[in-house]
């Protein structure tokens, strides 16, 4: 009957274990003991600075939408300054065209004026 390697593994183990005297099986459960203890140090510090690095992605994304909302509320903004300025802009040209028709005029009604003064002085 063919042995499995698990079984072969068993029995050796056993048979070097059962040559130990005391004090080195002592040792040898001190020690499996003390590197169980550090893995399992290991695997909670390594939980820990999973849900650290969760909390701060989970922060980042909050940020993220934040600036995401500013975005779009500047952009508003900056479109109703746009509108504005656009606006502004219009009614400043207008105005501009008035005062140079009214000042057309006013030296039009200068020279009449003078016209006149120097048709009446004569």
């Amino acid at each position: 009957m063919a042995k499995n390697a698990k079984d072969v593994a068993i029995k050796s183990r056993q048979t070097k274990l059962s040559k130990k005297s005391n004090e080195e099986l002592i040792e040898i459960i001190i020690r499996k003991d003390k590197i169980e203890r550090n893995l399992n140090n290991q695997i909670t510090n390594l939980k820990g600075e999973v849900n650290s690095l969760t909390n701060r992605v989970s922060n980042f994304n909050k940020d993220q939408e934040g600036n995401i909302d500013a975005i779009h509320s500047l952009k508003l903004q900056l479109s109703e300054l746009n509108d504005a300025y656009v606006r502004d802009n219009k009614y400043s040209a207008e105005l501009e065209n008035k005062y140079n028709t009214l000042k057309y005029y006013a030296v039009g009604a200068t020279f009449t004026t003078i016209a006149l003064a120097i048709a009446i002085f004569i």
